[in-house]
């Protein structure tokens, strides 16, 4: 009978093993932590759990010293064990886990050293099992340890309670899901778990960001922006599949430890994003182990200024990393790159004091893109001779060097020296960059090594001069950028050795200041026959020279765009444009294909009268004609293309017969037209997809009534008329979809009030708006600018009668209405609509302290010094116009 019974109790115990079993907690289901060892068919493994219950929320850790990972999830499949009942999750929750190859013992396996990554999955029953895929092929035993936070069965996202700027984040992310605006009541955790990428430009503070994230479980891609005091320790606890993450730059970086101990599978990771890929002044305060739970990491960025000697701490614990951004202070350490061998593209921003190692590099085999910043340099910084020799693989290099910051904010001149033969060990550079804030001196052969070089951006500082031949080992060159700040002349035949150039540059930085170039060369662009691009940018150009563009068929954008304003008279308008007097004859004659042009011509006084009809194709016209009397006959009637058109003309009294007749696709206008009286009849006819419309109209004292009938797109509408009286009664009835309106129409201001036909549309979507109350509610912008990190709400000076603009409308967590706004009073000087970026800090206002307004002048201003002059030349003698 005992010989009977034997197999009888071996098949009932492998009936029991197989069956989930509750876990065996050593809490009651209704108590607040469960924790319990794992079971299965296997011997008992040394697997545990511990799960505690918060406000609705689990925290789960799981954590084995050798669990057989394959054979559990494919060969011999079974649950792990089961959640007990008042921890399960309310939806199915999968996440990553990495893990270490152990032997059966528990000891690290000798043969395999990475780490594995596979998944776990938790249902709605409580079964915890190991997912059956791709991640558990050729696995033995792994150990592990991973942590996650899942919604609790019977709880509600209740997404209406969380933070307005997380509500609003969440709103939008789900309406890109589903295509419809849903209301917060209506968001469920399907809704949330569907959820892959989230922007959270507003500051988490830890009071109210501790479960912001709840039920966001599938999440991939997160962008914060920290408060001073550092972000919640369990923030990214509810998401356990973050693969990339964005923590926005702050005075000082703190991050709590154990932050990215939830998202082992990271694989970017940007602390402090860059702005221009200037280099941080900020300090930062992260912990030795800080990265050591995301072992997978490829891309790490940290902009913020840390010592090299706590870099090597960080980077020991990446060694997947294959793209790297960081700041170094003190010396560069030779090992400071020695544990990450597979990185690919590296930026390096090092301080004049950090002597680089000679074999910095030596450990990146496969190097193919390096950027090196230094700075704080007085005087000449000097690379080390074989610095490249190491990196063999390299295609784009980018070589930075910046001055000293001066007290007018400037940076002070710093050169560059190359060694002899620098470029010797990169034979295969495609692209290259040098910039300058002092001398780079030049030689005829510094681009003999590079043949392959197409790509080529130099910004030369205080150079004084080019060699002839320099582009003459650089036969494949595609794109050229120029910044020429002290050159006087640019050589005859500078181009001849570029025949596939397809993008050129040339900009003068010095804003005029001499010297600088006031010519180019008879011939410049003919040995650039597949020319595509040109951009020049140079303040002091006189003239061009005869058929400047006759060997360049292929020219598709010309921008000839230096413009600089300055205030002087305590409020009239200063503009320097490129003193060109006049244009070559048959200036565009032999560009046919051109669909972007930008001139800024403000002292041509005379176009010719087929200044235009030899580009059919134009769809983007920017042009400052305010020097001239009339514009031609036709003009832009032959251009069905166009899409956007800026136009000063501020000398022009009438528009030519047919003006925008052909232009069914345009859909961006601006008109700066100050001796105008009246618009032409049907001014707008032929336009019916345009969407924004800004008219500066001083003159003009009536609109037509039929002035928006056919303009049913309409946006964005910004009418400067000064002199207006009267609005059609139906104003604004044929353009139902205006939702920025930017009313300057002082001689209407005392007809504005509540219960004005105009009053509900101007509160919902008015540029501009008047203090109506003393002493406003205001609020600080995070994260407006780099300029702004400082700002104080002492710094900012309120008073009833100022003209604020909007730039947006939202709400706060108490649904009060705020205004995003910006000081009117310096922003009304760029009266061409010019705008060049504002000084001025962004902040909030309450919006019941202010009211719409047609006027431009804030009430403690007299009208003549608040009309603003109109663009006046330094290199005329005339008066500037007052609108």
């Amino acid at each position: 009978m005992a010989k009977g019974l034997l197999p009888l109790l071996l098949c009932l115990g492998w009936l029991w093993g197989a069956t989930p079993v509750a876990a065996q907690d050593e809490a009651s289901p209704s108590g607040t932590e469960a924790t319990g060892p794992y079971r299965n068919l296997a011997e008992n493994h040394a697997g545990t759990f511990h799960l505690t219950r918060e406000e609705g929320v689990v925290y789960a850790t799981f954590r084995t010293d050798r669990s057989p990972v394959q054979f559990l999830a494919r060969d011999q499949p079974e649950v792990l064990f089961t959640v007990p009942e008042g921890f399960r999750p309310v939806l199915p929750v999968t996440w990553e886990v990495s893990a270490e190859p152990v032997l059966p013992d528990g000891t690290l396996h000798p043969d395999q050293l990475d780490r594995r990554v596979f998944r776990m999955q938790v249902d709605r029953e409580g079964h915890v099992r190991y997912v059956d895929d791709a991640g558990v092929d050729d696995v033995g035993h792994l150990r592990y340890q991973t942590m996650l936070a899942w919604p609790l069965a019977g709880s509600e996202p209740q997404v209406c309670a969380r933070p307005r700027h997380i509500r609003e984040a969440i709103l939008a992310a789900v309406q890109a899901l589903e295509e419809v605006t849903p209301l917060c009541s209506e968001v469920d955790w399907e809704h949330l778990a569907r959820i892959r990428t989230l922007p959270l430009p507003v500051p988490l503070f830890a009071a109210s960001a501790r479960q912001a994230l709840l039920g966001l479980t599938n999440l991939a891609a997160l962008q914060v922006s920290p408060p001073n005091t550092g972000l919640p320790a369990d923030l990214l606890a509810h998401t356990p599949r973050l693969e990339r993450l964005e923590v926005a730059s702050t005075n000082f970086l703190v991050l709590p430890t154990g932050l990215l101990r939830y998202t082992p599978r990271l694989a970017h990771l940007s602390l402090g994003r860059a702005r221009n890929n200037r280099v941080a002044r900020s300090n930062v305060d992260l912990l030795a182990d800080l990265l050591a739970p995301v072992p997978h990491l490829e891309s790490l960025a940290m902009v913020n200024r840390l010592p090299a000697k706590e870099l090597v701490l960080l980077l020991a614990h990446l060694p997947l990393l294959t793209h790297l951004h960081v700041t170094s202070s003190g010396s560069v350490p030779e090992t400071l790159l020695a544990g990450i061998p597979r990185l690919t593209h590296l930026e390096l921003n090092v301080d004049e004091t950090a002597a680089l190692p000679e074999h910095l590099l030596a450990a990146l085999p496969r190097l193919t893109h390096l950027t090196l910043r230094v700075t704080d340099v007085d005087g000449t910084a000097a690379l080390p001779e074989h610095l490249l020799a190491q990196v063999p693989t390299l295609t784009h290099l980018t070589l930075e060097v910046a001055g000293m910051a001066l007290p007018n904010g400037l940076l002070s001149a710093s050169s560059l020296v190359l060694p002899d033969g620098f470029f010797a060990h990169v034979p295969r550079l495609t692209a290259l960059t040098l910039d300058v804030t002092g001398t780079l001196p030049l030689t005829a052969r510094l681009l003999d090594p590079v043949p392959q070089l197409t790509e080529l951006r130099m910004d030369l500082g205080r150079t004084t001069s080019l060699p002839a031949d320099f582009l003459t080992h650089a036969p494949h060159l595609e794109t050229l950028s120029l910044g020429v700040e002290r050159l006087e002349a640019l050589p005859a035949g500078f181009l001849a050795h570029a025949p596939r150039l397809k993008a050129f540059h040339l900009s003068d930085w010095e804003y005029g200041q001499p010297p600088g170039l006031t010519s180019l060369p008879e011939g410049f662009l003919s040995h650039a026959p597949r020319l595509v691009e040109l951009h020049l940018h140079v303040p002091r150009l006189e003239t061009l020279p005869p058929g400047f563009l006759a060997h360049a068929p292929h020219l598709e954008t010309l921008e000839l765009d230096y413009v600089k304003y300055e205030r002087y008279n305590f409020g009239d308008l200063l503009k320097t444009v490129t003193p060109l007097a006049s244009l070559p004859e048959g200036f565009l004659s032999h560009a046919p294909r051109l669909r972007q042009l930008k001139l800024e011509l403000g002292l041509v006084t005379e176009f010719p009268a087929d200044f235009l009809a030899h580009a059919p194709q134009l769809r983007h016209l920017s042009l400052d004609a305010n020097g001239v009397s009339a514009l031609p006959p036709d003009f832009l009637a032959r251009h069905p293309g166009l899409e956007t058109v800026r136009l000063l003309a501020n000398g022009v009294a009438a528009l030519p017969r047919g003006f925008l007749d052909r232009s069914p696709n345009l859909r961006s206008l601006l008109l700066d037209l100050q001796q105008m009286e009246a618009l032409p009849e049907g001014f707008l006819t032929q336009a019916p997809r345009l969407h924004a419309l800004k008219l500066g109209v001083n003159r003009v004292a009536a609109l037509s009534p039929d002035f928006l009938v056919h303009a049913p797109h309409l946006t964005y509408l910004n009418p400067r008329a000064l002199n207006l009286t009267v609005l059609p009664a139906d104003f604004l009835a044929d353009a139902p979809h205006i939702h920025t309106l930017g009313l300057a129409m002082p001689l209407l201001e005392p007809t504005l009030a509540p219960g004005h036909r105009l009053w509900d549309t101007l509160q919902a979507a008015s540029l501009r708006v008047k203090v109506t109350r003393p002493d406003p509610v205001l609020f600080l912008v995070p994260n407006a600018s780099a300029s702004c990190e400082d700002m104080s709400l002492s710094y900012i000076d309120v008073e009833v009668g100022d003209i604020l603009e909007v730039r947006e409308r939202t709400r706060d967590d108490h649904d009060r209405r705020l205004l995003r706004v910006e000081p009117w009073r310096d922003r009304e000087l760029p009266v061409t609509f010019w705008h060049s970026p504002s000084l001025n800090c962004p902040y909030l206002i309450d919006a019941r302290f202010t009211e719409p307004t047609l006027a431009v002048c804030a009430a403690d201003r007299e009208p003549d010094a608040c009309i603003s002059g109109r663009d006046h030349y330094p290199q005329r003698s005339s008066h500037p116009f007052r609108g």
